[in-house]
């Protein structure tokens, strides 16, 4: 048998669960090359003065990943 002849299979398709874990395994990898400054910090345990704090967190977080999907889709 010729090797030119031979057809190679298309690579096999990432399943939805492998690509959302690559994505969260980036992100991870993303926060790690952060300042530590810009790290967020753990979410504390929530007392009646770490509220504001918390909220501005989670706030930054989700823009986090906006910008990290806005990325991705230019790359695409």
């Amino acid at each position: 048998m010729n090797k030119e002849k031979m057809i190679t299979p298309p690579p096999p398709k990432k399943s939805r669960r492998a690509v959302r874990f690559l994505r969260k395994k980036n992100w991870k990898k993303q926060l790690q090359r952060l300042r530590p400054q810009q790290r967020p910090r753990p979410r504390p345990r929530l007392q009646p003065q770490h509220q504001q704090q918390h909220e501005q967190e989670t706030q930054q977080q989700e823009q986090q990943q906006q910008h990290e999907q806005n990325e991705q889709k230019q790359q695409q």
